[in-house]
């Protein structure tokens, strides 16, 4: 009995090994796929995710309003407005856009995301969940959102989130995901 108890501690420690050999393959494998991926045009790596920034395609003819923007990422550019649903992914737009386009001429410079106020939650126009991860101007949003009901970023407040009327006309991001070569 002492044999066959000892044969089969044997049997799931070297099981455990072969698992965790196999899961730092997986591990490695991974790493080095993520490394391949790309971006198809016009679209820019950023983190883990592609973004197409419609101020570097035109100048001001790239403003519309945050429905028009939306249309047009899913009809032209094969995405979705961009969903800043982490951190990483806050982080990543917001210091592209800093580094970038801060000192861009115009003063009225916004950018559309895919955040909506729906049913009294400011959500992402993909899950319609409520937002976790925000990063909204400091009293923003405004407490009377009737009209105010789409997240813009904002270059005057270093591109932190305000809430905008739907109906002006402002650059956009679209995001999608990230591609591996040749496909």
């Amino acid at each position: 009995m002492n044999k066959e108890l000892k044969k089969f501690s044997q049997d799931i420690l070297q099981n455990q090994d072969q698992i965790m050999q196999q899961q730092q393959n997986n591990t490695f494998a991974l790493r080095f796929l993520t490394s391949q991926v790309e971006c198809a045009k016009p679209y820019i790596k950023l983190g883990d995710m592609c973004y197409f920034f419609s101020f570097n395609a035109n100048s001001y003819e790239s403003r519309v309003d945050w429905f028009t923007a939306e249309r047009t990422c899913k009809e032209n550019y094969s995405g979705y407005l961009a969903v800043l649903d982490t951190l990483e992914k806050i982080n990543n737009v917001e210091n592209y856009l800093q580094v970038n386009y801060h000192s861009y001429k115009t003063h009225d410079f916004h950018v559309w995301t895919a955040g909506t106020f729906i049913n009294g939650f400011w959500v992402w126009k993909g899950d319609l969940q409520p937002m976790k991860e925000t990063n909204w101007n400091t009293g923003k949003p405004e407490s009377s959102v009737s009209n105010n009901k789409c997240i813009g970023l904002c270059k005057d407040v270093n591109f932190l989130w305000r809430n905008y009327k739907c109906a002006d006309k402002e650059y956009y991001i679209c995001e999608a995901p990230l591609i591996l070569p040749g496909k």
